[in-house]
């Protein structure tokens, strides 16, 4: 984990201050990228995969914002292709990207996609592998058992 000069705490309190002021439907989310899945979940956070469940990363956000829950979602514990590739989690081919898009009807005709997929695999995913992330821990940012990366 990385060091920071706020501590989870002030960040916990950051997520209550933000929340109460701003009166806010729901809370803040903390999101804290992770590349080792067997030392870097902390305890109290879920995975679905441990209960036989997959999800979205989208779900686990509302799960946070809505429920105050927490979980770690990996590959293995999320069912959307999509957002997976888009965090490096999985390998996948550009064709098997055109193939996954056109199926969910993201888009209509597979050779527009084909070229939007090029373009956007040229400037964005090649180097998404490279950080190496393997899941990402999400929860209520005024309960965050983890220093964020990012808060929405």
């Amino acid at each position: 984990m990385q060091s920071s000069k706020y501590s989870i705490e002030d960040y916990q309190r950051a997520g209550d201050d933000m929340f109460n002021r701003l009166h806010l439907d729901s809370y803040p989310v903390s999101i804290k990228y992770i590349k080792n899945i067997e030392d870097d979940i902390p305890v109290g956070v879920r995975r679905p995969i441990d209960t036989k469940e997959k999800m979205s990363i989208c779900q686990a956000f509302t799960y946070a914002r809505r429920f105050k829950q927490k979980f770690c979602i990996t590959a293995a514990d999320n069912f959307c292709t999509p957002s997976s590739v888009a965090h490096g989690w999985v390998p996948l081919t550009m064709e098997e990207f055109v193939e996954s898009q056109v199926r969910q009807k993201w888009s209509k005709d597979a050779q527009a996609e084909k070229r939007r997929a090029e373009h956007t695999y040229a400037q964005n995913f090649k180097n998404i592998i490279e950080l190496a992330y393997r899941g990402v821990i999400v929860s209520p940012l005024t309960e965050t058992p983890v220093i964020p990366d990012a808060i929405m």
